[in-house]
């Protein structure tokens, strides 16, 4: 009582490294409506502001292999060309093209495979670590949180939201736009895995 939250087998507060909520945030008689009553959560536009500058950075992860197809080493083979561009390379060729070879096509999808690993741990270790932050959210001053306690979500639930994403982004993006509407402004992913987006 006294507006402590009960004691299920461990401390529900948040994490030391968050900043103290205090003992409002467990008033209401439930962990849930406690920290949804205090917690500030970040708009649309601050949101979207974020996911612009993490998919920016994002994609740099993939100028490595791109770099490698563009200068790797290239074989010379007949193939056909109209108004410019290669069309084919087989048929009746009418030019011969110069192309990469089979080295450079593999190490191309090391280096993509590469970058989608970096890009999953990317999402997966900022939004799940002590700040719940990408570089875009720290830019616009927000964070990804537990929806129960405010603190961190651990890299597994961070894995898990990465990839919620990709629902979300299925037709046309409804699932990021799903938070104008949800009153707790949440995207699939976030009810997915149980995390609210912050002010900081």
């Amino acid at each position: 009582m006294g507006g402590q939250p009960p004691t299920t087998g461990g401390d529900p507060r948040p994490s030391p490294e968050l900043p103290e909520l205090g003992d409002a945030a467990w008033s209401g008689g439930s962990q849930t409506s406690g920290y949804r009553s205090v917690a500030r959560l970040a708009g649309f536009w601050e949101r979207a502001g974020a996911l612009l500058i993490d998919v920016v950075l994002a994609a740099l992860f993939a100028v490595p292999a791109l770099i490698a197809l563009e200068v790797g080493p290239r074989r010379t083979t007949p193939c056909t060309v109209e108004n410019g561009t290669i069309t084919g390379f087989g048929g009746q060729p009418n030019a011969l093209c110069t192309v990469p070879n089979a080295l450079t096509w593999t190490l191309f999808g090391l280096l993509i495979l590469a970058a989608v690993v970096g890009i999953v741990l990317y999402y997966s270790l900022l939004e799940g670590g002590p700040t719940g932050q990408t570089v875009g959210k720290r830019v616009l001053g927000i964070r990804v949180v537990d929806k129960l306690t405010g603190g961190p979500i651990g890299t597994g639930r961070g894995v898990g939201r990465f990839f919620a994403r990709l629902l979300s982004g299925l037709a046309c993006f409804v699932g990021y736009l799903w938070m104008l509407w949800n009153p707790d402004s949440q995207a699939w992913h976030d009810i997915i895995v149980d995390s609210y987006v912050v002010k900081v």
